[in-house]
């Protein structure tokens, strides 16, 4: 997963083309695993998470002129997904009316039926 530098494909797509099973790819237990730990701590150790942290305390989101106080929040959004994956905030479940599906799964199925959409839109659909 790591050869495609997390560029191209999402993770589910990465880990069928590497032989999982569609359950395991579901059941989203890989991030359980010591491999995946090991893998995350080597792309994004805590020091660079910590230097990227304390850059974002001193800086501030500017709107035209004016400081906004507020750090820009692209970088925010970013370490807070590396806090996840690493599990800084301790374990997190969020219950949604989607069950148990992940984002990713979601946004798949989103582009599945905008495909079909299209698809029956141009003739070109079943």
């Amino acid at each position: 997963m790591v050869a495609n530098g997390g560029k191209g494909k999402s993770m589910p797509d990465t880990m069928r083309e590497a032989g999982y099973s569609e359950a395991y790819i579901r059941s989203n237990k890989i991030k359980n695993t010591k491999s995946w730990n090991d893998l995350v701590a080597e792309c994004m150790p805590d020091e660079k998470l910590i230097e990227k942290h304390n850059q974002l305390l001193n800086k501030e989101e500017i709107l035209g002129r004016r400081k906004t106080g507020q750090p820009h929040s692209d970088v925010k959004f970013a370490l807070d997904m590396a806090y996840k994956l690493k599990k800084k905030y301790g374990d997190i479940t969020i219950q949604h009316k989607f069950g148990e599906f992940s984002d990713e799964e979601i946004e798949d199925r989103i582009a599945e039926l905008i495909s079909g959409a299209v698809g029956l839109a141009t003739g070109k659909g079943a």
